[in-house]
């Protein structure tokens, strides 16, 4: 079930992002699994817990982000998404 969820079009990524760190401060030390790399959601995970970043986009995958390698979204992801407190998706198409 999906809880919270906002999307950040209109506001834009960066505001978003201010947000995103907002509701992590309560979550501090969580597991975090980004669903689809957004690198200012990503900075913000990466200061307030354990994150792990999925994506489809080959110029992405195994490429250091922030301090975590992205993993491939389809390969990897059951068992991220089994790691994982909380996850934050950011394809247009595939959440």
């Amino acid at each position: 079930m999906i809880g919270g969820s906002v999307h950040c079009k209109d506001k834009g990524p960066a505001e978003c992002g201010l947000d995103l760190l907002e509701f992590l401060d309560g979550h501090r030390g969580a597991r975090i699994a980004l669903v689809g790399f957004q690198p200012v959601h990503a900075r913000r995970c990466s200061e307030r817990g354990e994150l792990k970043i999925l994506d489809l986009d080959a110029e992405n995958v195994g490429r250091e982000k922030f301090g975590v390698v992205v993993l491939d979204g389809v390969k990897d992801a059951e068992d991220v998404l089994r790691w994982c407190d909380s996850s934050a998706c950011y394809w247009d198409d595939g959440c």
